[in-house]
């Protein structure tokens, strides 16, 4: 069954000048942001406007990412993976879990039980 979701997608804009070339290199979006924060590059961000997808053409802009349909839980055609049954919500405390994790710093845990 075609899900009756919807997503959303939102397109950036990064537009930089700079004294030199920026060497045709591939920057992340957190290296973009700290040569225009503390090195020598000037930049500025535009937003588009935020385009509605169905489940159909959000499996397909997935796809066209590299990513796949499975990131939203459809399928390639749009459909939800779970089909009519979704997935029930787990009702475990957050400090059940937290018994059988040993890496929570002891600060976190801390927070959790007492919050």
């Amino acid at each position: 069954m075609v899900s009756k979701r919807k997503f959303y997608k939102t397109m950036f804009i990064i537009t930089v000048l700079s004294e030199e070339p920026t060497g045709g290199y591939k920057y992340n979006a957190d290296e973009i942001h700290r040569k225009m924060m503390t090195d020598d590059w000037s930049g500025i961000v535009e937003q588009y406007p935020e385009i509605t997808l169905d489940a159909k053409q959000a499996a397909q802009e997935l796809i066209a990412q590299g990513s796949e349909p499975e990131f939203f839980s459809i399928t390639k055609d749009g459909n939800d993976v779970w089909e009519d049954d979704p997935p029930k919500p787990v009702k475990a405390s957050v400090t059940d879990e937290l018994e059988h994790i040993s890496n929570v710093p002891d600060f976190i845990g801390d927070y959790i039980r007492n919050h």
